[in-house]
């Protein structure tokens, strides 16, 4: 992420401003990563290796998420000579930088950039794993009190950068103290958004080095998401177990001597008296 770009400000005057990458953020998703059983860590043997590498070039975010950054983080970046751009595991900031590696224009000594969630599947709380209470709090409206009267508004969840860390998420999943109330800025027509990712610059949790300069190598800030597993039935043969939903690979289940079809997100459901999710499969 280097690029050189000449800015002529006045006729007389010409400055070079060189770009960096400043951080990434990425989302790794089990459902679309893991092949059947296997997780994408997997290094062997060779032959699942080569699967698993064909599904990593082939892994674009856009199949469930669109980041992008809000109205006061846009203004914050073009004021900055910041860019920002989306890659297929996620989406990367570049920062303009003088010669030494210090940021071109000088950065506030603390702000929050903060990074919209919108979904692109239906089926993205199904093959994921999100507690039901989660996601029942994510898709219903709550009633809070603004400046003496009521109001509803939406919840939404927000991950924040941490001190001496690049995680974003714990345990692979979306929890309830993620959860907050979204307030939208004033004037907003556009839907809320499904979560936000706020990447904080402070005394505290620094995104330059220790001399102040833009960090070499650049973070990799992660965000990994668990694929859900349910209990299968097959034509309505409830299967002794749970196994994973995946987009890739072959998950191998039989029932009464035969190989079972993987289950798909379109057949899974919750059920509330077995207070749990289940897939069918015919």
């Amino acid at each position: 992420f280097i690029n050189r770009r000449i800015v002529n400000y006045m006729s007389f005057e010409i400055f070079k401003i060189g770009y960096a990458k400043w951080f990434d953020i990425r989302v790794e998703h089990r459902y679309f990563l893991n092949y059947g059983l296997i997780p994408y860590e997997q290094t062997s043997p060779d032959d699942i290796k080569l699967a698993l590498k064909r599904i990593s070039q082939q892994y674009d975010i856009t199949q469930f998420w669109q980041i992008q950054p809000d109205l006061k983080t846009k203004e914050f970046l073009k004021n900055q000579k910041i860019v920002f751009k989306n890659i297929p595991n996620g989406c990367r900031i570049g920062i303009g930088i003088n010669n030494d590696r210090s940021p071109f224009i000088e950065l506030p000594e603390s702000f929050k950039l903060t990074f919209e969630i919108v979904p692109t599947d239906g089926y993205f709380m199904i093959y994921t794993d999100i507690a039901k209470e989660v996601s029942d709090l994510l898709s219903k409206t709550t009633t809070v009190i603004e400046n003496g009267k009521e109001v509803i508004r939406n919840r939404i969840f927000k991950l924040k950068n941490k001190v001496n860390s690049e995680e974003l998420n714990t345990n692979e999943t979306i929890n309830q103290a993620d959860i907050i109330v979204f307030v939208p800025q004033e004037g907003r027509i556009q839907r809320p958004p499904l979560g936000i990712i706020e990447i904080e610059h402070n005394n505290s949790i620094s995104l330059l080095d220790n001399n102040d300069k833009i960090a070499s190598p650049a973070p990799n800030f992660r965000i990994v998401l668990k694929n859900r597993h349910t209990k299968w039935k097959y034509q309505e043969t409830p299967i002794a177990s749970t196994f994973p939903l995946v987009n890739s690979g072959r998950v191998l289940v039989e029932s009464g001597g035969k190989k079972v079809p993987n289950a798909s997100p379109s057949n899974t459901f919750f059920d509330n008296t077995l207070n749990d999710y289940y897939s069918l499969i015919f």
